[in-house]
């Protein structure tokens, strides 16, 4: 076989990276805490030019319902849908009609009656169904609503607002998850455990890492071991496995001595 010319040569190595990328970011075990990517992202098609094509919706017969004139859309989520114009970001409802003009540095979709939006001075609040700038755009960062809380940002601390605006439990942790079945995990000290929706700690933080209970049972790692826990956070399981996954109809793929 030639040798490949030093372009492709090194094109390939950079594909086979991105490739082995992708690979790890799936089969990895730590809770994700991160934020969730903004909408303000490139469409997926290849030789789209913004130049050139516009975004429409068309209903199921294939009849174009709203005509394309977007240089970028979201699919239609609690009525209403995240739209970009003049690489500025607003809302529309199912007739087309606007809810927002594009004017915002960043939008996400409804979630629970109410929308994160970023202003241009990249800092984020929630707007209800009306558009009307609801809860006041003044956090580093925040998260959407789920189970009646979002996670919001301020000072790299991380507590939670509820529907009002409320600031329900403190700028204290130094990670934070969605509230999920009136549970959420959080680090402080550096461990995570899991608290409820007074903030009071159900499962203590001692761990490195910890899952959300399934079926019964939390993953959880411990000097770099994972082991399973109950809900009285008694260890079910011994912390023994250099790698698991949450438990699915009664199993969990475990791995022990490189097996």
């Amino acid at each position: 076989m030639q040798p490949l010319p030093p372009l492709r040569y090194l094109l390939f190595f950079f594909l086979t990276a991105l490739l082995m990328g992708a690979c790890q970011s799936e089969s990895e075990t730590a809770q994700d805490l991160e934020d969730q990517l903004p909408v303000q992202r490139p469409p997926l098609d290849q030789d789209y030019d913004i130049a050139k094509h516009k975004w429409g919706y068309i209903d199921t017969s294939g009849e174009l319902f709203i005509s394309a004139r977007f240089d970028d859309s979201r699919n239609f989520i609690e009525d209403f849908a995240v739209v970009r114009m003049e690489g500025r970001w607003g809302f529309i409802n199912r007739q087309g009609e606007t809810l927002v003009p594009p004017k915002y540095l960043a939008a996400w979709d409804f979630s629970e009656g109410l929308a994160r939006v970023q202003t241009m001075d990249e800092q984020m609040g929630f707007i209800d169904t009306s558009g009307q700038l609801v809860i006041p755009a003044t956090f580093e960062s925040a998260r959407d609503f789920s189970d009646g809380l979002a996670r919001i940002t301020s000072d790299n601390r991380h507590g939670y607002i509820d529907h009002g605006g409320e600031l329900v439990l403190p700028l204290q942790y130094e990670a934070a998850s969605n509230f999920q079945d009136g549970q959420a995990i959080v680090q402080v000290d550096g461990k995570y455990g899991i608290i409820n929706k007074s903030g009071k700690f159900i499962i203590k933080p001692l761990y490195d890492r910890i899952d959300f209970f399934k079926e019964g049972l939390a993953r959880a790692q411990k000097n770099d071991q994972y082991g399973f826990i109950n809900k009285k956070g008694e260890v079910i399981i011994p912390f023994q496995y250099e790698l698991a996954r949450s438990f699915v109809n009664g199993r969990a793929p475990a791995k022990r001595d490189g097996k």
